[in-house]
């Protein structure tokens, strides 16, 4: 079954403390206090996307 784009992002579970983990659970990221804490160490373990480029 293929994977959709959003199922292989890593993602935040909402609690005291915030966890972050790799797609489908694979893996602790990290842990951390407040929800901006836990965006910027989401936002560090996003993959590398080149951008769309234009076919025109």
């Amino acid at each position: 079954m293929p994977v959709s784009p959003e199922d292989a992002l890593p993602f935040i579970v909402s609690g005291n403390p915030y966890q972050v983990y790799t797609p489908g659970y694979g893996k602790v990221l990290g842990e951390a206090a407040t929800p901006d804490e836990a965006v910027a160490l989401l936002a560090a373990h996003l993959p590398n996307i080149p951008p769309a480029t234009d076919p025109a």
